[in-house]
């Protein structure tokens, strides 16, 4: 299948996040799906994405998004990976999107739904997904609720997305990157950078 007709393979419904060289949008799949594409602009940033995803998909379906596809598009200056729709409710997978007030509407009420089970989440499953991480020697480096997904409410199963700040634990670097007032003080102090301080 060539470039051109996959990515035909995704209607956008509506953005969740969006920017001049990156956004994150809800797309209808011609398989009758939702699906979360993120899509950018830098070569470097999607293959450094893709590159920490591929290595935390062996045995880390318990703790990482999955990820179902990448799209290189080099001549439109788009790259995309695709991930599924993780919906708790389990009522969006069939309810139809019709235009980006509903895309809004179901985004929020996932947030409500994270923001109250979110210190639940922290006791649960995050430190086990975080020690998986680290295992595989790679730093998360943005580690914040919006990079929480979960994928059940009873009991509440997150699973860590969102690998495009990461690095490899063997080679860090003085960079300090991710979101500040996520940051824990040593990073933002700029003192040792190692696995200890992942925020």
């Amino acid at each position: 299948m060539d470039i051109h007709t996959r990515l035909t393979e995704y209607a956008v419904m509506g953005w969740v996040y969006r920017s001049q060289a990156s956004g994150v949008s809800l797309c209808w799949t011609k398989k009758h799906e939702y699906v979360i594409v993120k899509i950018t602009t830098s070569q470097d940033t999607f293959e450094n994405e893709a590159r920490f995803l591929r290595k935390l998909s062996r045995g880390g379906k318990h703790f990482v998004v999955q990820l179902l596809e990448e799209i290189q598009a080099p001549e439109l200056n788009v790259y995309c990976l695709v991930f599924p729709f993780l919906d708790p409710y389990d009522k969006w997978r069939t309810l139809p999107v019709k235009n980006q007030n509903d895309v809004k509407s179901c985004f929020l009420q996932l947030l409500q739904v994270k923001t109250h089970l979110f210190f639940k989440t922290q006791l649960n499953l995050t430190p086990k997904g975080l020690c998986f991480i680290h295992n595989a020697g790679i730093l998360h480096s943005d580690i914040k609720q919006s990079n929480l997904l979960l994928t059940q409410l009873n009991p509440p199963h997150p699973v860590f997305a969102d690998f495009g700040h990461s690095k490899w634990l063997a080679t860090l670097d003085d960079l300090i990157v991710g979101t500040y007032r996520y940051m824990a003080p040593e990073l933002l102090y700029c003192l040792v950078y190692d696995v200890d301080y992942d925020p």
